[in-house]
């Protein structure tokens, strides 16, 4: 499902980047807004404001095998064009976020999607 959303906004936008973490533990939707929040702080701090979306899959066993992982959460933060400079603001705010919600997670990667059309 994320990677039509992803896809769209490349259609929209030109191109998307999207920030892919692992989480090890189901994410609620108050979780969610309380990280949106925070990356819209972060970016209003450093002078920025920016569309973007938070896409949530669930990694099922049979997911997590075919991944050779752990059953959790896909989280993609996605941005409309180009913005792969922002990994690091986005790396650490989302750090913050999965401490102060105790929730165990990696960084998968970064990643542009451009539309050829």
């Amino acid at each position: 499902m994320y990677r039509r959303s992803i896809s769209e906004w490349a259609e929209k936008y030109g191109s998307a980047t999207a920030f892919s973490f692992m989480l090890y533990s189901e994410i609620w939707d108050d979780e969610i807004a309380t990280l949106a929040s925070a990356l819209t702080l972060s970016l209003f701090a450093e002078g920025m404001q920016m569309e973007f979306q938070l896409l949530v899959e669930e990694v099922d066993t049979k997911k997590a095998l075919a991944l050779k992982d752990h059953r959790g959460t896909s989280l993609q933060i996605v941005f409309p064009e180009t913005v792969l400079s922002l990994e690091r603001l986005v790396r650490k705010t989302t750090n913050v976020c999965m401490g102060a919600l105790a929730i165990k997670y990696k960084f998968i990667s970064s990643k542009e999607v451009v539309n050829h059309s």
